[in-house]
């Protein structure tokens, strides 16, 4: 009965490109806003079909299931089951409904009628069987075999809900047999059933659940009659108990279905009713004391993002922490609602993504103190664990046969200009342009006509002060974008012109402020272009810093992958293969690092360079992970899974406004606390997309957001 325990944290909001998608920031809500853990047989969970959950006033989680009844503290499942040989184990397997009472006594009621009370102390049970108590009532005749399974298995006495009133007397809804009071010694005090001799009685003995309001109204959703309201009258000379039934229809004083599933009643007191063909019903607050043919009854319906007939058939809700009401249907998944706006965010589940809704069929939800949505399931994927992600990954991909979207998923560069436009640049889909306030995706690709761009695989992007975007591609040489006229100027590598780029491999481009720019030519060293007035209106010529065995202060490398100017004014070269590089502009010289070859790091082949607050320089590399290099002390620290680090590659590394690092790989997300030097990971369970990264896929913009 012990589960694997599964923890999820979050963190703060950044945004990130993967190897595979590009995730960013929206104003808008996203299913990527939550993360999604299973909880399943395999991890202790007695069965699969999870009817009905609730967190007790312990903090412990219940789940009731086809076979068993389980107790979840978080780490490990306790399954109560029947032992026949046990008095005062549960009655039956077959739990069919829960509760808590006001004195903290756990109260579960079975598909065989079966009402068991909870003692915590003895982790024992006393019951009894409901057919000891009732009376006769006339016999449903209607039939149900054609309705989902938990349906076509469930007996007239089988016991759908539970609650209590202000006088602490059970009320107990039934499938057949009408609804029961009964004191805490399961003495019974009323029953009311259908009675067509009677102006005052429910409308039929199927019940699927009932909700007492501030008011003592009892709320009473059937199965076949609609919606019931009984009020308790303590007057004397009038009657007792007063029922009262809907009208059911298509207009705004009914409820438009007669099937009705689930009941709750939100934090503003409003009355939210789930229908089986209807959606939503919503009545508000303030007419909950009116007579029911005086009531304006709202009705919301669903639409399917996967073309389900089922999207609103209501099986459960219930509303967290930020006061979304949560909806769960049977066969289209799971609707978050904001109630402000009525604006829908709908989850799914995805066979090929873990972080996704477990099951469609979502049969009850529950919301636990702490914010974290339960969500049980019908056949197959038992629990699903719902968290708000506040470390939120947002993907936007490439959607076949939508013109306005990612064009190409491999994703290699990134870069926000001046004007916020977004520049994606892909593996094979040239440079993708996203302009943040439409929404709206276009590309420039290499198309062999004259000023197109040179080659689809672009590998860095940046802006000059003329506007102008210089482009550097994987085979195809440099580009210049001049945005106003969208010509596009290339330059290649010429064996026969020394004055020509170095190679057609562009890694990095950085614009220094005196209208110097250097270039990352893998293969083909450092180059540097020195402009007067608009580059694109002029010829450049390439000034080439390239290695050379006889000069120990040349580049150590020509294939020359990162270019960094720390805050002191210092250039720092990345290179695979040799390493890094400190280099002197005004001299060209080069010293190579370590200096001290004895050191036992492995910062030889670098994917990025970057600086933190305190100064600290830091490297990621491929195949020797993190390494940081303190520049007073001249001290290297390498970062490796003692640390908590599981990748040993790190391709791209930003600080946030907290001093946190974050630093993508090949094993997931890492967020490194500058101030504790503790490293937490994330992973798909997070929200990733993929564990894969790729350099150069990596950038902070002037708003201090992260992608």
């Amino acid at each position: 009965m012990n589960s694997n325990h599964r923890k999820n944290e979050s963190a703060r909001v950044f945004y990130f490109v993967m190897l595979l998608q590009l995730m960013f920031l929206s104003t808008k809500t996203f299913p990527q806003d939550y993360t999604f853990n299973q909880l399943k047989i395999e991890d202790g969970l007695s069965q699969s079909t999870v009817l009905a959950s609730l967190q007790d006033s312990k903090g412990y989680m219940w789940f009731v299931t086809r076979s068993g009844l389980n107790k979840y503290d978080g780490y490990k499942f306790v399954v109560y089951l029947n032992d026949p040989k046990d008095s005062t184990s549960i009655s039956d397997d077959a739990t069919n409904s829960i509760f808590e009472d006001k004195d903290g006594n756990i109260w579960v009621g079975t598909l065989n009628g079966n009402l068991n009370k909870f003692n915590r102390t003895t982790e024992t049970f006393t019951h009894r069987n409901i057919s000891s108590i009732i009376q006769n009532v006339p016999e449903q005749t209607d039939e149900f075999y054609d309705y989902p399974l938990m349906f076509t298995r469930i007996q007239n006495l089988s016991i759908t809900s539970i609650t209590e009133d202000k006088k602490g007397n059970l009320w107990i809804s039934t499938w057949g047999s009408g609804i029961l009071q009964l004191d805490k010694n399961f003495k019974k005090l009323n029953h009311f059933f259908a009675d067509k001799k009677s102006k005052n009685s429910l409308p039929t003995n199927r019940i699927m659940r009932i909700l007492f309001d501030d008011d003592e109204r009892l709320w009473i959703a059937t199965f076949g009659g609609g919606l019931c309201r009984l009020t308790i009258n303590e007057a004397k000379n009038k009657d007792n108990f007063v029922f009262e039934t809907f009208p059911i229809g298509n207009n705004q004083y009914a409820i438009n279905d007669s099937k009705l599933l689930s009941l709750f009643q939100d934090s503003n007191k409003n009355i939210w009713i789930g229908t089986y063909f209807g959606g939503i019903n919503f009545i508000d607050k303030k007419q909950l004391d009116q007579k029911p043919s005086e009531i304006i009854i709202k009705s919301i319906f669903f639409k399917s993002l996967q073309n389900s007939p089922s999207v609103n058939t209501i099986m459960s809700i219930a509303e967290d922490n930020d006061h979304y009401l949560w909806i769960g249907t049977f066969g289209d998944g799971l609707i978050r609602l904001d109630k402000n706006n009525n604006s829908v965010l709908h989850f799914y589940n995805d066979p090929l993504n873990e972080n996704s809704l477990g099951d469609n069929n979502v049969l009850s939800l529950s919301v636990d103190k702490s914010g974290i949505i339960w969500a049980g399931s019908h056949l197959g994927a038992g629990i699903t664990k719902i968290q708000s992600n506040k470390t939120s990954f947002y993907h936007v991909k490439y959607i076949p046969g939508n013109s306005n979207s990612l064009n190409d998923n491999v994703v290699w560069s990134l870069f926000q200009d001046r004007a916020n436009t977004l520049w994606i640049g892909t593996y094979k889909g040239g440079l993708n342009r996203y302009d943040p306030t439409t929404n709206e995706f276009s590309a420039i690709k290499h198309n062999n006509k004259p000023n197109s761009l040179s080659s689809n695989h672009v590998r860095a992007i940046k802006e000059d002060k003329y506007g102008n975007l210089w482009i550097g591609t994987y085979d195809g040489g440099l580009n210049i974008l001049d945005r106003k006229t969208n010509q596009i100027k290339v330059y290649k590598h010429n064996p026969l012109d020394s004055f020509s780029i170095g190679g057609n491999q562009i890694q990095d481009i950085y614009i220094d402020s005196n209208n110097t720019f250097w270039i990352a030519v893998f293969g083909g060293g450092l180059n540097k272009v020195i402009v007067d007035g608009n580059p694109f209106n002029q010829q450049l010529k390439f000034i080439k810093y390239k290695f050379n065995k006889d000069d120990p202060y040349s580049i150590s490398d020509n294939r020359v992958y990162k270019i960094y100017k720390s805050k002191d004014g210092v250039f720092w070269i990345g290179t695979f293969g040799g390493g890094l590089n400190n280099f002197n502009p005004k001299t060209g010289k080069f010293i190579r690092y370590p200096v001290n070859p004895e050191i036992n790091v492995n910062i030889k082949n670098l994917m990025t360079i970057t600086e933190d607050s305190n100064e600290i320089l830091w490297l990621g590399s491929y195949g020797g992970g993190l390494t940081s290099y303190n520049r007073e002390s001249k001290k290297f620290k390498r970062y490796s899974i003692k640390e908590g680090l599981t990748s040993g590659v790190v391709y791209g590394i930003l600080e946030d406004e907290n001093k946190n690092l974050w630093f993508s790989s090949d094993d997931g997300l890492f967020k490194l606390d500058l101030r504790t030097n503790k490293i937490k990971k994330f992973d798909i369970k997070d929200g990733l997309q993929s564990l894969e990264f790729s350099g150069g896929a990596y950038f902070k913009n002037n708003k201090n957001e992260m992608f």
